[in-house]
């Protein structure tokens, strides 16, 4: 399989989690600016209803991503659980997220592995912007994790075109010395790495062209998927989603597990 995957700064165990935090919160104020994740709602939906549950467990959720938004959406159609987990959970960022919905978005407060995850945590999981973060080896251990349990999975990710995501990432900086001012909850630390030691700026310049590099295709999650026993159990629905207006996509994966097994 020929893709880059270079390193990304929030990947570094030793980087210190006030630059973590700065850069997941940022990527949480642009995700629910943009509300593109709202485009996923409805098969979302669908496959709650065919796990017959209401309970989301998003893993690798970072800053807690898309969800004040997404769940309101998926409110829409029906009742929706959501639990925030990450292996480095960032917990300020979390417990805005549930003060913000009214308690309805919860976390997980320990470190959840995505390629082991407890088996107390039972629903639909969710990988939303974060699967790039994996080598193939890892992102195989994280399908097989749901397939041998039987939880269905599903993956979202920002881009389905990695030369104009990278183009787009160039921008970067630009909008995080316009706009970091607005993220919320309001943090001076942020600040300070965005504007006197303009740290945050590079990272997303960094992490954000790095992410896009590494995106993987819906012909390379076939590939992997194809490496895991047991797959042929499963229903995969892999595919990218256009956003209207957007030259860039949405690169999506959705395994739910087949009513009866022989």
């Amino acid at each position: 399989m020929r893709r880059f995957h270079l390193f990304e700064t929030v990947d570094l165990n030793w980087w210190p989690q006030v630059l973590r935090d700065g850069a997941t919160d940022w990527l949480r104020f642009m995700i629910d600016s943009h509300k593109n994740f709202n485009l996923m709602a409805p098969k979302l939906r669908d496959t709650l209803n065919k796990m017959g549950t209401s309970q989301i467990i998003d893993l690798c959720a970072g800053g807690a991503g898309p969800w004040l938004t997404l769940e309101t959406e998926l409110a829409k159609t029906g009742e929706v659980q959501i639990l925030l987990s990450d292996f480095f959970p960032n917990e300020k960022a979390f417990r805005y997220t549930l003060e913000q919905s009214g308690g309805r978005i919860r976390f997980h407060p320990e470190r959840v592995d995505a390629m082991n995850v407890p088996s107390s945590l039972k629903g639909v999981r969710t990988i939303i912007s974060a699967l790039h973060h994996f080598h193939p080896e890892q992102v195989q251990a994280i399908l097989a994790d749901a397939v041998n349990t039987r939880q269905a999975i599903v993956v979202i990710e920002g881009s389905d075109h990695r030369l104009r995501g990278s183009l787009f990432m160039l921008t970067m900086p630009l909008f995080m010395l316009l706009l970091m001012p607005f993220v919320k909850p309001f943090r001076w630390p942020r600040l300070f790495f965005t504007y006197l030691v303009p740290i945050l700026p590079m990272v997303g310049l960094w992490d954000g062209t790095v992410s896009m590099l590494r995106t993987y295709t819906p012909e390379e999650l076939r590939e992997i998927i194809g490496r895991i026993p047991a797959q042929e159990t499963f229903s995969w629905d892999i595919n990218t989603q256009a956003i209207p207006g957007s030259p860039i996509g949405i690169t999506y994966l959705i395994g739910t597990p087949n009513s009866t097994v022989s």
